[in-house]
């Protein structure tokens, strides 16, 4: 068996993309001859939706000092 290592942002996106494939298989959208394509799709969105949340919230550990500066 082939081992995976993943550092915590893949995982998190591994996790996003596998729910919205999961939203496409439900709906009924992947069939044998789409479903790379959906998948990539999948995925590409997974990595939008993190630059968008990257570009648009600051998390406490990319604020430098926090608001006392320490």
């Amino acid at each position: 068996m082939e081992r995976i290592d993943l550092e915590k942002s893949e995982v998190a996106l591994l996790n996003s993309a596998s729910i919205i494939y999961a939203a496409y298989v439900t709906k009924g959208v992947v069939s044998g001859e789409n479903e790379d394509e959906y998948l990539q799709t999948a995925i590409s969105v997974a990595i939008r939706l993190a630059k968008t949340i990257d570009q648009n919230v600051s998390a406490d550990s990319e604020i430098n000092g926090g608001l006392l500066g320490g």
